[in-house]
């Protein structure tokens, strides 16, 4: 645990110094605001369609079953918990990760805005500089020395860590996979803990199903690579270098002058196939998608080949959601929700 705490704390230094360099460069935190205002970059979606990749809805339901799977049901996670003497502390410990969690990504997104500001009037992906938008930052670091060490940096970064600059498709399968493996893992865990009448058939049956589909739209993405329509970026700031005498000459350097008017437009879906809709659902809902295909599946098998009965289960195996939710309804009304589960054996073995 003490390597993580201290790889955190270095993530943390080198983040907070691209910030401080980026705002001092912008004159202030307030002129990097007022560029995101002013080219609308501070926009929320509000729209439910599933494939548009990041809106309200993804980034708060969506991200919720990803890491309810990285905290819930990974291995590596359990295995963190269990060093704890007792429950409390792993509990303490959860609870102690959520603001820690909170400010990384919020770091992450202020640099995104500092780089932002920095080229928002000379794109280097349009220039050819870079080879995909998530390199800006990269970019960014090795032009501007924000450190002393350009590699502290530079490790900072989670597009540098990855390795060359050609490995974006790399990240996005890794970030994908998440919610291929994960999704399908937490959805049986959920059937088993949750729904009394749950047996291994069902099980079985849940996972299955949910990992081929989950593997099936990630690998689908990867394949077909759909594209996502982003909002538009200017080179009219753009200076080149023309060296072809003697002296060198700075010329300004323009792609595709765009007037001073900055929209942000909902991405509009090409119609390439009877899957197009499929493939480019956002990799965000894809520990939902198991989620819901592994519980349906495997309660739909359970009933058919057999449900188990409550009566019968040790009560332990089982959450009692409604007995932490619902905790002052009558005890008549919970011994109903618990679905016949007897819970008061569960109290006397502990």
């Amino acid at each position: 645990m003490w390597t993580d705490a201290f790889q955190v704390l270095v993530l943390i230094a080198g983040l907070s110094a691209v910030l401080i360099k980026g705002s001092i460069d912008m004159g202030g935190f307030g002129n990097i605001w007022a560029i995101m205002e002013e080219r609308n970059r501070t926009y929320v979606y509000f729209d439910t369609d599933p494939t548009i990749r990041h809106t309200l809805w993804t980034m708060t339901l969506g991200t919720c079953f990803q890491w309810l799977a990285v905290y819930g049901v990974n291995q590596a996670m359990v295995q963190r918990a269990m060093t704890t003497k007792t429950l409390h502390q792993a509990q303490i410990a959860l609870y102690a990760n959520i603001p820690g969690w909170i400010g990384i990504i919020t770091l992450c997104g202020l640099c995104g805005w500092v780089v932002f500001a920095e080229y928002k009037d000379c794109d280097p992906l349009k220039q050819g500089r870079v080879q995909s938008p998530d390199q800006h930052d990269v970019i960014w670091v090795e032009l501007t020395y924000c450190c002393d060490d350009e590699r502290f940096c530079q490790t900072c970064l989670p597009h540098k860590t990855l390795g060359t600059k050609s490995n974006t498709g790399l990240k996005n399968a890794v970030i994908g996979l998440f919610g291929m493996i994960g999704g399908p893992v937490l959805g049986v865990f959920t059937l088993g803990i949750i729904y009394p009448w749950a047996n291994s058939k069902g099980a079985i049956a849940g996972l299955l199903t949910s990992l081929g589909m989950t593997l099936w739209l990630g690998i689908g993405q990867q394949v077909h690579q759909p594209e996502y329509p982003r909002p538009t970026l200017s080179t009219a700031g753009c200076y080149m270098l023309n060296e072809t005498s003697n002296f060198t000459t700075i010329m300004p350097y323009s792609m595709d002058y765009t007037e001073n008017v900055w929209t942000t437009v909902a991405p509009q879906m090409k119609d390439n196939g009877p899957l197009a809709s499929f493939y480019k659902v956002s990799y965000l809902w894809f520990g939902s998608f198991a989620l819901i295909i592994c519980t349906a599946v495997g309660l739909i098998v359970s009933f058919v080949t057999g449900p188990t009965n409550p009566k019968e289960l040790d009560p332990r195996l089982i959450s009692p959601l409604f007995d932490v939710f619902c905790c002052c309804l009558p005890v008549g009304v919970l011994n109903n929700l618990r679905c016949d589960v007897d819970a008061d054996s569960a109290t006397e073995s502990d």
